[in-house]
């Protein structure tokens, strides 16, 4: 921000003396010259004298400039460039601009369009303008981050949470490929890249809750994403190589049907990122290659192949921390606890599918797909402590020699494997312009065989004089194998007539091996009583069946045939358009969930419990804002507010472990006209704390001894969670239509404690220390992305 303000102060200087000479004023709009529609942020700007402006979302731009003889220059990412010629002259004028678009139509199983809108509930993204929300990781899910009713309050991972949902209740498909996350998430923190690319993306949509009939099977929400199938010109690409992660992308389409791009990333974010102990090392790593080609043999077939092979790597290697202690009014401790070995975890996947559409008759339309998906995460923890206390005395001072009170051991070896096979038919009837019938059935087939050893010890007394306190030692080991199937089917009916808007359907799913069949329906109906202005109401059931982990009791024991977990949805929502392109939302949600699998959180380790049976109910309301804040800049606000309670037997009601009250976020854009293709933003993010329950290894005065003891279920809050990030960047525009963006920011530029977890440790005197898993403090980013 400090570089746009002295940039500014420039210009106010410089603008003065420009202004010397006569003067006229330019104004016109700029359309698509396939639609018509007006194009909003255009790039215009006169060759010789340097003075710029943006099209607002009307498409309506306006220049002050002198009356010399000078070339307008008009730009924007998705349309090829235009130049006019301007006379010398005093007089005003008026002008209309019409741009080609590069992006090329193709016959009959075509592409969407780059202008999308959103609808009551659900949310559309082109990729061209998903490359424009500021962030400072690149990864393509950040952007969901934004949307009302999505909380997340962990820079380090691409997990969001949906109405209070866990983040595994979201569905994330990729074409027809379903996402899966990892199976063993140290509290969501082991997460690097999603195989989702940036650079490779055409558009993206998002739904949160009551979501139609043609997706499953999730509680929470769904986000489709799309690749390109279609290049500007026969050879291009895009590279980027930043503070954090490297990245590149070539595609070409040497003729009409035939459409190729390969695409690769490495993230390596050691220098920036701190976490875990809270002086500890974290070295988390990421690479993946992606290849696509899109194949159209004829004006009524497609063929689409992908395949994508990645891996997230984290390394630790905690060191010492230092804690103080009073005891009583003259005695004094300091604690010192050294700490050796390490801490790994790694995720490698590998995908491949193939998608297959046609047109059957002039209203049939076939999608097939397959997909293969295999993966294996290994855990590899070895870690040694020890704590050593020096006394303090008034008489004396520190005592020479430390006393060493505590120590112990972790060793945790965990290596599990996942194959899972996914099919689906869908056919589709469009029988008029306002009717259309789906239906369609999927199959998935899961396999994992996991191999964990588990051993933590902690010591007894040491000191001469302390109270008899015995050792703990928890010792597990496990060979487990496990299939899992779904089939589903499905049908919906969407009808449009007048200003009522219909869409209705039913899904049923068979599970193993629970073996249970699910009927869900749903109905969606949206009134709009003039084009501005639309109101929606929808409800669905929903159900999903247990992950692999969600499946093993803190016992180490295995339950195979859990029930699915299910839930109802009712959603309310208003969107409304202002003249100006101003966008509005207000959203109502409620949703009711049995068969809720509990879980808690141990050294910030996942540790489900699906031997509790457990209800729990969620309610709450969101507000969206879009529009510009300053000219010709799009910027947003979000605000939501929710409330979730699980009632789980034995235990009683207790928060759930994604009830964040309160999340604000909100992203601020800004350019200069004088300096047209440069931008800031600034980014505001606010939430109140997850709940969370102390859990720890604690000496227990009455047995004498130290047990693992748990308190009060999200009986505690976390602090708020603060963040404010900022950032500049320039275009510059190249010969051949070469494009390069400099881009810098600021993470955290208030350096706000954010806080991902506590800890507890108690030694052999019974004393109890808290330490904290700190997030990422500030640090600066910068980036360069080049466009050939």
């Amino acid at each position: 921000m400090r570089l746009t303000l002295i940039l500014a102060i420039i210009s106010s200087f410089l603008y003065p003396l420009a202004a010397q000479d006569s003067q006229r004023i330019l104004s016109g709009i700029i359309l698509d010259i396939s639609s018509g529609k007006p194009i909003t942020d255009v790039n215009i700007l006169t060759k010789k004298q340097r003075v710029g402006t943006a099209s607002d979302s009307s498409g309506s731009f306006q220049l002050r400039i002198n009356s010399k003889e000078d070339v307008l220059l008009i730009r924007h990412i998705g349309y090829f460039q235009k130049t006019i010629a301007l006379a010398s002259g005093s007089k005003n004028r008026e002008i209309r601009i019409q741009l080609e678009p590069k992006t090329i139509q193709m016959p009959e199983v075509g592409v969407q369009a780059e202008r999308i809108e959103n609808e009551p509930q659900t949310f559309r993204l082109s990729g061209r303008f998903l490359k424009e929300i500021p962030d400072f990781s690149g990864e393509s899910l950040a952007a969901v981050k934004t949307f009302p009713g999505v909380s997340s309050n962990n820079e380090m991972s691409n997990q969001f949470s949906v109405q209070g949902g866990s983040p595994d209740e979201n569905l994330i498909l990729l074409e027809d490929v379903t996402i899966s996350r990892s199976q063993r998430i140290r509290s969501s923190s082991h997460e690097n890249i999603s195989p989702i690319n940036r650079m490779l993306m055409h558009d993206m949509s998002f739904t949160a809750g009551a979501y139609p009939a043609p997706y499953g099977e999730r509680l929470s929400s769904v986000l489709v994403t799309r690749y390109r199938k279609s290049a500007p010109k026969k050879i291009t690409g895009e590279a980027e190589i930043g503070f954090l992660n490297i990245s590149g992308m070539i595609a070409g389409q040497p003729d009409s049907s035939l459409y190729w791009a390969v695409a690769g990333r490495y993230a390596d974010r050691k220098m920036v990122l701190g976490t875990l102990q809270t002086e500890g090392e974290l070295l988390p790593r990421a690479y993946d290659a992606q290849a696509v080609v899109s194949y159209r043999p004829s004006a009524k077939t497609h063929l689409l192949l992908m395949a994508i092979h990645g891996k997230n790597q984290f390394e630790s290697k905690p060191v010492s921390f230092v804690s103080h202690a009073n005891i009583g009014l003259f005695q004094f401790n300091t604690y010192i606890t050294d700490y050796s070995g390490y801490e790994n975890f790694s995720h490698t996947r590998s995908i491949g599918s193939a998608i297959f559409k046609a047109r059957l008759g002039q209203n049939f339309y076939l999608k097939q797909s397959l997909s293969l998906s295999i993966s294996e995460e290994k855990e590899d923890v070895d870690k040694q402590f020890e704590t050593s206390v020096f006394l303090f005395l008034p008489t004396i001072g520190y005592a020479e020699e430390p006393q060493i009170v505590n120590d112990g051991l972790v060793r945790r070896l965990d290596i599990l494997q996942q194959r899972t096979t996914q099919t689906k038919t869908q056919l589709t009837w469009q029988m008029s312009d306002s009717a259309a019938l789906e239906s369609g059935i999927e199959f998935e087939h899961n396999r994992f065989s996991d191999d964990l050893d588990e051993f933590e010890q902690e010591g007894a007394a040491r000191i001469a004089g302390a109270a008899a306190v015995s050792g703990y030692i928890f010792d597990y080991s496990a060979k487990s194998e496990l299939t899992t199937q779904t089939v589903s089917g499905f049908a919906s009916l969407r009808l449009a007539t007048g200003i009522v808007g219909l869409e209705t359907g039913l899904r049923l799913s068979h599970y193993q091996p629970s073996d249970e069949l699910i009927i869900k329906p749903r109905i969606s109906v949206t009134i709009s009583p003039s084009s501005l202005t639309k109101f929606n109401l929808a409800y669905g059931r929903y159900s999903q069946p247990a992950g692999y982990h969600e499946r093993r009791m803190e016992s180490g024991r295995f339950l195979e045939n859990g029930a699915a977990q299910r839930a109802s949805h009712v959603v309310a929502g208003l969107q409304h358009f202002s003249r100006k392109g101003t966008e509005y939302q207000v959203q109502l949600f409620y949703k009711e969930l049995s068969n809720v699998i509990p879980y808690k959180t141990d050294d910030l380790f996942i540790r489900y419990q699906p031997e509790l049976n457990s209800t729990a109910e969620i309610y709450g309301a969101s507000a969206y804002w879009k529009g510009q804040v300053t000219q010709n800049m799009t910027s947003w606000f979000s605000y939501t507010y929710l409330f979730g309670e699980q009632d789980i037997s034995g235990e009683g009601k207790s928060r759930l472990p994604f009830d964040q009250r309160h999340t604000f976020s909100c992203v601020i854009q800004d350019n200069m006209p004088r300096f047209p293709n440069s931008k800031a933003h600034v980014r505001f993010l606010l939430g109140s704390g997850y709940p969370y329950t102390f859990e720890g290894i604690l000496y227990n005065p009455v047995t004498g001894q130290k047990e693992k003891l748990t308190g009060q279920r999200n009986a505690l809050d976390l602090p708020f969670y603060r963040r404010v990030d900022i950032g500049y960047s320039y275009d510059f525009e190249l010969k051949n239509a070469r494009q390069m963006r400099v881009s810098f920011d600021v993470f955290n530029i208030f350096d706000f404690r954010n806080i991902l977890g506590y800890g507890l440790i108690s030694n052999s005197l019974g004393q109890t220390e808290i330490f904290r898993y700190n997030l990422s403090r500030r640090f600066y980013s910068a980036k360069v992305n080049f466009v050939f």
